[in-house]
């Protein structure tokens, strides 16, 4: 992540899937599997009921009783999350289409997608709101970034880490 000026999304959930919707009554709801499903297919890759996703601007937590709720986003028209492929990707996304939980706000809407050139340099930056409604803080550079930064300019795979 470069840069995120929301701050709040959701890495605990799966990509919403057929049998959710099935499972609380809305059969052959939109989803985002299936979604990633059809974009996939001229890949060669193998559909799946399900996929992992970081459901970007979702806002998302677990409860006392260990269940995970969803409630509105933090998130504002305009938001957007920066991220920098390290390596060759195909990279696959989708407008959540759920329409029966808070999670899209009660209003779907598109996304748009940009990509740049490897070459483009951008600053790291990642926004702090402290409640919903608040004005997002930008992360800024400090005054010791120059000379950190180099310890963290060239990362390596190793054994499938980097």
């Amino acid at each position: 992540v470069v840069q995120d000026t929301c701050g709040r999304h959701d890495a605990f959930a799966l990509a919403c899937a057929a049998k959710y919707y099935d499972d609380i009554g809305y059969p052959g709801h939109p989803n985002c599997s299936e979604n990633f499903n059809r974009a996939l297919a001229d890949k060669g890759v193998t559909p799946r009921a399900g996929w992992m996703a970081i459901n970007f601007f979702f806002n998302t937590a677990i409860d006392a009783h260990g269940v995970m709720v969803s409630d509105e986003p933090w998130s504002r028209p305009g938001d957007y999350v920066l991220l920098r492929a390290l390596t060759d990707i195909v990279c696959v996304s989708s407008a959540c289409p759920d329409d029966t939980t808070p999670a899209n706000g009660w209003n779907l809407t598109d996304i748009h997608l940009r990509t740049y050139s490897g070459q483009h340099k951008f600053s790291r930056a990642i926004a702090r709101r402290m409640t919903p409604d608040s004005e997002p803080k930008m992360t800024r550079e400090t005054a010791f970034h120059s000379s950190f930064a180099k310890h963290t300019r060239n990362f390596v795979e190793y054994r499938g880490y980097w």
